[in-house]
């Protein structure tokens, strides 16, 4: 017995050891939140405690694992009711309000997923995460998300090896934009087709390429139904589809002239170096891809897609050739000195750099500016990323040499060397090629106009990169048809100087004998020649070429609208300055006039001023509506509409004299709300009382009224004495008195427009040389008002102004004392050095040389601004003029000015006023005697 009861013993003992394990096992499984397999395990350990129970015993064994079981069981029966509770939150469907509280899908899925907490293979609480899942937008996308990276995994070399393939196709693609220069003018959309069109056939071609030969030879792997016959179809229709793009596009360009007619382009080479090229490449990849359709063979995946990346690579590289991107680079030549010889190296200057860009942005990238000649030119095409230069560290600029290198992103590059303010080297290459190049010098670019006239070389630098960019892309319209680069340089420097266009009329000769289809430089040399002239030959002869220019040169000429605009503009104030000289031009050009056929046409036919100054405005308003059309030249409309207001107001005058006019007089009306729409001004025609908002505008439209006045003096002079002799009735009186205060508002109104711009050197000038404003500044109103004073003294000169108190503090305050006086002392006494005491001096000479009287100070200033030094008999005629214009624009009293005349008579002959003036000034004065006497 003792020998059996041994082996029950331990039998009893490693059972009750297996049985705490398992209780262990039941623990762990329940915390980790399987508390069913806890509990199967528990179950599955008392069965077999069961069935080793020996036979005919009666005591029940304690169960095994009995708390281990307890909290599983407790928490299955949580995990349960966690996931009723999550079911009744579930949003019920119409109709069926079911036994809980509707609530969201967020609810109901945060009470599951405590279920799951619990019991992680509760099926309930499963059902409803999937349920909510499905039904909640975030869930559903971070799931479809799941399922798209499983099913693109097994993908991974293959993308990876397309990558690469496209990278290269990409590189091979820059490698072919230096085969040529002369590369297609496309525009914007043409390129903008090109360039999708072969980055989709390089993506397409790639495609084909690397992943069709797999899908037909080995597609195990590969995801069902993605590399089907369906698949590499569409991508063969996509090719086929890119190609025809390209092939339409390619024959556009060629139809439309715009790839071959460029001067300066090998009609030769642009055809055989892109066209055929392009055409050969484009058929042969609609033949490859719609040939191979419904196959899935190795070559019919290959061949179309070798095809289309060939088409893409060309197409990419004729997008990266093409892009207007500029890089500027300045160095600046620095003379070394070695042992033996002398030689020069460049070095980055960096501000220079900046300067050009901003020299080319001023003529280049700036909408149209300027009233009557343009400030740079038109163009716009360099506007936004066209133009950058390289950064300032040494380092920095290696790399972005290198990137702009390898992947093309500035295919044009400016190299300028600066030599200082007498020469410099200008380079300009496209994709490594060379474009163009010049070497500007101050002697050979200024010529004999003006050789000492500073000059800014870097203007000329701007013109060459200008007319190499026009010759090679679109949006250069601007330039008028400048292609010559000197020619379009002396026009920038003579435009823009701050001095009288006048003073650069041999800059403009050069430009135009240089260029003769350079129409920017025509229409100012033209404004140089007559604009400052008020004599009718000169003001016919300019209103003639400007008639032919905007008429038979620039209508429906691309690019030159805002130029043509502004010509209608001087136009119509010739006109309106020729109708104040004569009342008819004869000889008229031929052309029907407005209202008249082509039978009706003569040659020699004399027209009425007035109508033709009417005609020059109504076509001013035509031109500004059209260019108001495009929002780029709102600044330039926005300035000629605010400097025509007066001449609107003058047509619709002109208008209405005539019965027949009332629908011209509604076309301008349209002309002028379609001119004005956009802007602050409402589209309200003007009136006389409308303000005008810039100087330019306010002169023209005191021109205006000066113009009302004279033609209301003109009548009130035609009419003879009866209309000042005394009215017979009250009304009388009344009107009278009313046309009384209406002359004055209107005479207070000019004066108070040429208040604000008399200080204005230019505006000053203009107003006692205008035809319109002859009569209103030489009345009585004016000269009170507004005329300038003679200067007091010596001091009062311009050259003297800066020493004036040492002068006053020394007693040098006569001409004689300073004419006289030594220089040695002249320079102690006024501490200045011997060249300023002797020009000085030499200037105090010429006053002394002048004839005593009020504008003696004046007189002398005119003469140094003409460069004489001593007043004589033997003038020029300009200075006698220059003295005339002095003397009478003086605010003097009628005898101080007769004692200014009768001082310089021997030299200067004064021309007798017209009765008319005199009449009118008579008029004006009865008329107010009569409205004091009438109150």
């Amino acid at each position: 017995m003792v020998a059996l009861g041994l082996p029950l013993a331990a039998l009893a003992a490693e059972s009750a050891e297996t049985t705490v394990s398992i209780c262990a096992t039941a623990q762990i499984l329940t915390d980790d939140r399987r508390p069913q397999e806890a509990k199967a395990l528990i179950e599955e350990r008392r069965s077999v405690q069961d069935a080793n129970q020996p036979p005919g015993e009666t005591t029940q064994a304690i169960p095994a694992c009995p708390e281990e079981f307890v909290a599983a069981q407790s928490a299955i029966a949580a995990a349960i009711a966690l996931a009723d509770d999550a079911s009744a939150l579930r949003p019920q469907p119409e109709g069926d309000a079911g036994d809980g509280v509707v609530e969201s899908w967020a609810a109901a899925l945060e009470r599951a997923e405590e279920a799951l907490a619990v019991d992680e293979r509760n099926g309930a609480a499963l059902a409803v995460v999937e349920e909510a899942h499905a039904n909640m937008p975030a869930h559903r996308a971070a799931r479809s998300w799941d399922v798209f990276v499983a099913t693109v995994r097994p993908l991974g070399p293959l993308l990876l090896a397309l990558a690469i393939g496209i990278a290269g196709l990409g590189l091979l693609s820059r490698t072919l934009t230096p085969i040529q220069l002369n590369w297609p003018i496309l525009r914007r959309w043409e390129r903008g087709i090109v360039s999708w069109a072969g980055l989709l056939s390089i993506f397409a071609g790639g495609l084909l390429l690397i992943w069709g030969p797999v899908s037909t030879t080995d597609p195990r792997g590969l995801p069902d139904g993605w590399f089907d016959v369906g698949f590499l179809d569409f991508w063969r229709w996509a090719i086929v589809l890119m190609a025809s793009l390209t092939l339409g596009t390619a024959t556009a360009s060629l139809r439309r002239g715009s790839a071959s007619t460029r001067r300066g382009y090998d009609r030769r080479k642009l055809a055989f170096g892109w066209l055929v090229p392009t055409w050969v490449l484009s058929i042969t990849a609609i033949l490859a891809a719609s040939l191979s359709l419904q196959s899935t063979s190795f070559r019919s995946a290959a061949l179309p897609g070798a095809a289309g990346a060939a088409l893409g690579v060309y197409g990419v590289a004729t997008w990266l050739a093409t892009r207007l991107r500029l890089s500027v680079e300045v160095k600046g030549a620095v003379e070394v000195k070695g042992a033996s010889e002398q030689s020069s190296k460049s070095e980055d200057t960096g501000h220079g750099a900046a300067h050009l860009i901003a020299m080319l942005g001023e003529l280049g990238a700036k909408r149209p500016r300027g009233i009557e000649i343009p400030t740079g030119s038109d163009v716009q095409a360099l506007r936004g990323e066209a133009l950058g230069d390289l950064p300032q560290q040494a380092l920095a600029q290696v790399v972005v040499r290198l990137l702009q290198g390898l992947l093309g992103t500035r295919p044009w590059r400016v190299v300028v060397e600066d030599h200082g303010d007498e020469r410099l080297a200008v380079v300009i290459t496209r994709n490594g090629r060379s474009a163009g190049s010049a070497l500007v010098e101050r002697q050979s670019l200024l010529a004999k106009a003006m050789p000492g006239r500073p000059l800014d070389l870097y203007r000329a630098a701007a013109a060459t990169i200008m007319t190499t960019l026009a010759a090679h892309h679109q949006g250069f319209d601007g330039l008028c048809g400048a292609t010559d680069p000197m020619a379009l340089a002396r026009y920038y420097v003579a435009t823009s100087d701050r001095r009288p266009l006048s003073d650069s009329l041999g800059l403009l000769r050069s430009a135009v004998e240089a260029d003769p289809g350079n129409w920017l430089a025509q229409v100012a040399l033209a404004y140089a020649r007559w604009r400052g002239k008020d004599d009718t030959n000169s003001l016919e002869e300019y209103f003639k070429w400007l008639d032919d220019f905007v008429i038979n040169r620039s209508d429906g000429v691309k690019g030159f609208l805002p130029l043509r605009v502004r010509a209608l503009h001087t136009r119509a104030v010739v006109a309106v300055n020729l109708s104040h000289k004569t009342a008819v031009v004869r000889q008229w050009p031929k052309r029907p006039a407005p209202g008249h056929n082509q039978a009706q046409m003569t040659e020699n036919a004399s027209r009425s001023t007035e109508d033709i100054a009417c005609d020059a405005i109504i076509d001013l308003w035509k031109g500004l509506a059209w260019l108001a059309k495009d929002h780029q030249n709102i600044a330039l409309v926005n300035g000629l509409v605010e400097a025509s207001i007066g001449q609107y107001l003058r047509a619709q005058d002109c208008l209405a004299k005539g019965a027949s006019n009332d629908k011209r007089s509604q076309e301008l009306k349209r002309y002028w709300a379609k001119a004005v729409t956009g802007q602050v001004r409402t589209s309200d025609p003007p009136n006389e009382c409308t303000n005008p908002r810039t100087p330019l505008g306010e002169y023209n439209f005191a021109c205006y009224l000066a113009d009302l006045l004279n033609k209301e003096n003109q009548s009130d002079v035609g009419a003879g004495t009866t209309r000042v002799q005394a009215p017979t009735t009250s009304v009388g009186v009344e009107r009278t008195i009313q046309e009384t205060e209406t002359r004055r508002a209107r005479e207070d109104h000019i004066l108070q427009l040429l208040r604000r711009n008399i200080d204005d050197p230019n505006m000053r000038d203009a107003m006692y040389e205008d035809p319109t404003l002859t009569s209103f500044v030489n009345t009585e109103m004016f000269r009170s008002e507004l005329a300038p004073l003679p200067l007091g003294d010596l001091t009062a000169m311009d050259s003297f102004a800066p020493y004036k108190e040492r002068m006053i503090a020394v007693g040098l305050t006569r001409p004689e004392r300073v004419a006289t006086r030594q220089v040695t002392f002249l320079a102690a006494e006024l501490r200045l050095d011997v060249t300023e005491a002797t020009r000085l001096r030499r200037i105090a000479r010429t006053v002394v040389s002048v004839p005593i009287s009020v504008a003696r100070f004046d007189i002398a200033q005119v003469l140094l601004g003409c460069g004489v030094e001593e007043f004589h008999v033997a003038l020029l005629d300009e200075v006698k003029d220059g003295i005339r214009k002095c003397v009478n624009r003086l605010r003097l009293t009628d005898e101080e000015r007769e004692a200014v005349r009768d001082s310089l008579k021997p030299y200067v002959v004064w021309p007798a006023g017209p009765a008319a003036h005199r009449s009118q000034a008579l008029h004006r004065a009865t008329s107010r005697l009569w409205a004091y006497w009438s109150r």
